[in-house]
């Protein structure tokens, strides 16, 4: 259509804008007027894209975080019952207590864990040995800091210091803090240090006695 020239053409009966209201162009370009409009924008699809990634990776977190904790709590038991976690090796088949027990639980409906070893990564899985050793290195420490906060409260205390050695022949330093629990009258006993003499007694005795 090429247009018109006065306003009476235009909207003459069966001519003008009447007729091209019927026409392919008007046709096509009335869809695309009400799909604008109806449709989300550009920028809404894409927070909404923004969004949905980011609940994926919060839930992923929150997965991993309950995985993590379900295998702290496996650590943390054996730790109670002072039994081992592994051998000096996996043969056998046998990979330790701490893995046993985890594949033991998850094959026994703990949904968690079951989820986690059926889709974790094989280097996310947190059942090695350094991920084992950084949950004892964990929960030693908040032993070791509920010991010395006792020993603060109790005011009067004394360290007992020995020297030993093990099994490898190595020489190894035993500290025992001796204190009167705050509210109590029996003397309490806690050890909170076995360490390889490998230092020289001064670093190794500022190392230990630093928190105080």
């Amino acid at each position: 259509m090429d247009g018109y020239k006065n306003w009476k053409a235009a909207l003459e009966k069966g001519k003008g804008f009447e007729r091209h209201k019927d026409s392919t162009a008007h046709r096509h370009a009335l869809t695309a007027y009400n799909n604008f409009f109806s449709e989300k924008s550009v920028d809404i699809q894409i927070d909404s894209h923004h969004k949905a990634v980011l609940t994926a990776k919060q839930r992923q977190i929150a997965a991993n975080r309950s995985a993590v904790a379900n295998i702290f709590r496996v650590v943390l038991y054996l730790s109670k019952l002072c039994l081992p976690f592994r051998g000096h090796s996996d043969k056998c088949g046998k990979k330790g207590l701490v893995v046993e027990l985890i594949h033991y639980l998850a094959e026994n409906d703990n949904i968690v864990l079951k989820q986690h070893l059926s889709t974790a990564p094989r280097n996310a899985t947190y059942l090695g040995h350094r991920s084992q050793n950084e949950m004892i290195t964990i929960i030693g420490n908040s032993i070791k800091a509920e010991i010395l906060r006792q020993v603060r409260e109790a005011k009067i205390f004394c360290f007992m210091v020995d020297e030993t050695r093990d099994l490898a022949h190595l020489d190894q330093l035993i500290i025992v803090a001796r204190y009167i629990k705050k509210g109590a009258t029996v003397i309490q006993e806690r050890l909170i240090g076995l360490l390889n003499v490998h230092k020289k007694r001064e670093k190794l005795w500022k190392t230990l006695f630093s928190p105080f």
